[in-house]
């Protein structure tokens, strides 16, 4: 947490997170991203920015029907476009299963990382695809293979599935984060592949576990953490963010986790730049927290 520069005031000429290119010395341009007629930006609208500089952005929308779809950008120009319906179709014919839905899980410099889920009520993950950005046409499926639930989704709150992949030496590596299913608060990352069942790879307390002893019952009691998000960060690194605990780092190489900031509550956002480099504010705060890696 030494690393976080303060920033007091900061000018939207410094950093500006919404649809716009970024540098290092101020935004070159800024540009909207009108979604062809009839798509709609309710509840199913959300954006994703690849690590900042870049010309590209993605969009998720919903049609009339309520149908999914993922839109591309450079710049202003929307460059491809593809349903889920559509990429749900295509996996299936690539790798069978009845895939029912998608959610994406990580993004690059180039492309997409989607997680391919059940439909059902709780939900489970079954693969993952790689889409690249420019065009959103499927370039790989990874199946995951495990008969316990390690890869049913924990809870319901959770905002988005924590899948963290590294893409070292052209070869992803997927690995979940999932929570205890005993009392003790601690999560742990576990390494997936079609081959085998998940591996454990790495258990980590969350903060209250680490002072239970001086935590009032109240506190224990009232504590929830919830996967408000996980980023793609670098080739061997990666964050997750949890709601009323804090912000983790998760090093493929040395397959450990770190703490970089703490504590963390509902309405944080994390923004990704290049070479390692992040930010962290809270929407009509007065500071931003930069970090790198």
């Amino acid at each position: 947490m030494d690393q976080a520069k303060r920033h007091h005031r900061t000018s939207r000429r410094q950093w500006s997170f919404g649809h716009s290119r970024i540098f290092n010395k101020g935004v070159s341009a800024l540009y909207s991203l009108p979604l062809p007629t009839p798509f709609t930006t309710n509840a199913c609208f959300r954006t994703v920015l690849p690590p900042q500089p870049s010309e590209f952005a993605v969009a998720t929308a919903c049609d009339g029907s309520g149908g999914s779809w993922l839109f591309s950008f450079q710049n202003d120009s929307l460059v491809a476009k593809r349903s889920f319906a559509s990429l749900l179709s295509e996996i299936a014919a690539k790798v069978g299963g009845s895939p029912k839905d998608l959610e994406i899980a990580a993004v690059d410099e180039n492309n997409l990382y989607l997680a391919v889920l059940t439909g059902d009520a709780k939900p489970r993950l079954l693969m993952r695809a790689t889409v690249p950005i420019a065009s959103l046409q499927i370039t790989d499926v990874r199946a995951f293979s495990s008969s316990s639930g390690i890869l049913n989704r924990d809870s319901p709150s959770d905002r988005r599935w924590p899948l963290l992949i590294s893409t070292a030496n052209g070869h992803p590596r997927d690995v979940l984060l999932a929570q205890s299913t005993g009392h003790d608060p601690i999560f742990a990352a576990w390494a997936l592949s079609s081959q085998r069942e998940p591996q454990l790879i790495k258990s980590q307390n969350f903060f209250v576990n680490e002072i239970r002893a001086e935590a009032s019952g109240d506190l224990i009691a009232n504590f929830d953490p919830n996967v408000g998000g996980v980023w793609w960060l670098s080739l061997t690194k990666s964050l997750a963010y949890y709601d009323s605990d804090s912000v983790y780092l998760f090093d493929f190489a040395s397959e450990c986790f770190r703490v970089v900031f703490h504590p963390t509550f509902e309405g944080i956002e994390i923004r990704i730049g290049s070479g390692g480099r992040w930010a962290l504010f809270m929407r009509g705060g007065s500071r931003i927290f930069v970090f790198s890696e």
